[in-house]
């Protein structure tokens, strides 16, 4: 707020802390958030001491550290032993060694005490998430002798609407609520009142079990114990809403494949950033190498067909798509245990049946796309071949399979790395999109050899050969003395015959010089007339052979015209035509 800054400078201390005390302590923790730590300093000194304590306890950790830095001792020493046992062991577990003894030795005796339990207890566990300050009371006593504690632990009223119940050794035994000690007799005795209830976390265990036991239970406080069931305090919703929040953030950040991060995002540095992606980046860079190695052993294939190059990238996205959603979803069941390892069969066979549904969806998308693209001329002049129908059926298959494939490894790969006892969000959806893409190029191209291999990857006759030199179309069009609406596809040597073989096809000029008198232009080619083959005995020292399917064109703005355009084909004088 500038009017903060304004009467700062002012030292207007007066009106500062007027101002200040008229908001709750969270909201006065997000405008500390935007001053300086000498600011901040400032203002906390200002402020009554318990409230104080209360906004240092709503700060993010590094404005926490860095506060500290700028208060003096004595108000280090005041704000650390005010705060909650809980947060402060927040706060100090994330310091350096030295620094953490250093205000350890600002606490009371007692607050000492406190904190050097629990930071004894590992990180991440429950223990270092509780605070020793609940309310104990006998189970032999009357409720008349509770409320006379009660009073005498008035400075713990926050913590008064569980009391926990245990025996004579400190166990606990049970919990009851102050509103049903309030409507009966002082002379009741507490065991007539109980909740029945023995619910508990153990220090020991890890804070997500903390989220799970609150969520089952719907309650706001459960009590702590060690592992005789001695009570050694309590967790409170509100840290178990921190712990939630932080977890969540780790798994997403590690499932879009960055290394979790120690500090909100626009509070870490660059060079940290970095270190915490980079691994990560490298990793997958790696496992896309295979990708490039797995299609140039299917080199072949894509130098003889090399439609099927343009269709790699949508099969490959469309099986890591379905690889991260299947991810995604069964990461998210397994942290609410919606999902769990015995489900791992009815999981596959989920997994199963949506991936198939899913890809005959895309299936069905992909071969329309490839009718569509051909009857619309999206796909050239020449768009793709006479064989398109073989074409769309391989989409369709290769879909299917990628997608069916995507879905089931996206599905059990988290389930996997849960069994051998690793954090599934490891199994990041970057992650699984790359070994889907080198699975996705192997399935791909051998649906296409299965369902092309009589067609566009047939193998050539015994004793043919392309001659598929740089240049050779080039020089072949020039020696027939082909004009620019025509150009030399291929050229295949018969060595068994001495036969040259040569593919013509109309150049993309060639609507440009179309002229009808039944109808104006602009003229667009909208298929082409069967393959028809001429026969040249002595061109080129050869028995030479030209094949072309000649284009049938119609007027963008009116009908078909009436003949195959042009009527006279340039190689046609000197051949003739046999097929």
């Amino acid at each position: 707020m500038p009017e903060l800054a304004e009467m700062i400078r002012r030292r207007d201390f007066n009106g500062l802390r007027e101002l200040l005390c008229s908001f709750p302590a969270p909201d006065l923790a997000e405008i500390f958030v935007d001053l300086n730590p000498g600011d901040e300093a400032v203002l906390l000194r200002l402020l009554p001491r318990e409230l104080a304590a209360e906004v240092f306890e709503y700060l993010p950790l590094e404005d926490q550290e860095k506060t500290l830095q700028a208060l003096g001792s004595e108000h280090v020493a005041q704000i650390l032993n005010d705060i909650s046992p809980d947060d402060r062991t927040a706060l100090l577990q994330e310091l350096p060694a030295a620094a953490t003894q250093k205000l350890l030795n600002l606490l009371s005796p007692e607050e000492r005490k406190i904190a050097t339990e629990l930071l004894g207890y590992p990180k991440n566990s429950i223990g270092r998430r509780m605070t020793p300050r609940y309310v104990a009371i006998q189970q032999n006593w009357t409720v008349g002798e509770v409320f006379a504690e009660l009073r005498k632990q008035e400075h713990k009223r926050d913590a008064m609407n569980q009391l926990y119940v245990v025996d004579s050794k400190g166990r606990l035994v049970d919990f009851v609520r102050l509103r049903d000690l309030a409507v009966v007799s002082p002379v009741t005795s507490v065991l007539e009142v109980l909740e029945n209830q023995k619910i508990f976390l153990r220090a020991t265990d890890d804070q997500e079990t903390a989220v799970a036991s609150f969520k089952k239970y719907d309650v706001t406080m459960l009590p702590v114990v060690d592992s005789n069931e001695v009570l050694v305090g309590v967790i409170t919703v509100d840290d178990v809403l921190d712990v939630a929040e932080k977890e969540a953030t780790e798994d997403i950040q590690k499932l879009g494949g960055v290394e979790a991060l120690d500090a909100p995002y626009l509070k870490t540095g660059i060079f940290e950033m970095v270190k915490k992606r980079a691994p990560w980046l490298a990793v997958l860079f790696l496992g896309e190498m295979f990708t490039s190695v797995a299609m140039q052993n299917y080199g072949d294939e894509i130098e003889r067909v090399v439609v099927l190059a343009f269709f790699v990238p949508l099969i490959l996205s469309s099986g890591g798509n379905s690889g991260s959603q299947a991810t995604s979803l069964i990461i998210r069941a397994m942290a609410v245990r919606d999902v769990v390892l015995a489900d791992w069969f009815r999981v596959f066979r989920r997994e199963l049946a949506s991936g198939f549904l899913l890809g005959i969806i895309l299936a069905c998308v992909g071969m329309a796309r490839v009718f569509l693209w051909q009857f619309l001329h999206f796909a050239g002049p020449h768009g793709y071949g006479p064989h398109y129908p073989l074409l769309a059926l391989t989409i369709g298959i290769s879909l299917v399979c990628v997608v069916l494939w995507g879905s089931l490894a996206g599905a059990m790969l988290p389930m996997f790395l849960r069994f051998i006892r690793l954090d599934p969000a490891v199994c990041s959806a970057p992650f699984v999109a790359t070994l889907v893409d080198v699975t996705g190029i192997v399935i791909f191209f051998n649906v296409a050899i299965f369902a092309l291999s009589g067609t566009l990857l047939a193998a050539p006759p015994k004793g043919i050969e392309p001659l598929e030199y740089k240049d050779t179309p080039t020089v072949f069009q020039r020696l027939i003395n082909l004009d620019p609406d025509w150009q030399v596809e291929t050229i295949q040597l018969n060595s068994s015959n001495n036969t040259v073989r040569i593919a013509i096809v109309e150049s993309d000029d060639f609507v440009k010089d179309v002229k009808s008198t039944e109808s104006k232009g602009p003229f667009e080619i909208y298929d082409h007339a069967p393959v028809k083959v001429w026969s040249y005995p002595d061109l080129l020292g050869y028995h030479t052979e030209i094949e072309c399917r000649v284009p049938m064109v119609r007027s963008k703005n009116g009908p078909t015209l009436p003949e195959p355009s042009p009527e006279k084909l340039p190689w046609t004088d000197k051949g003739t035509l046999i097929q």
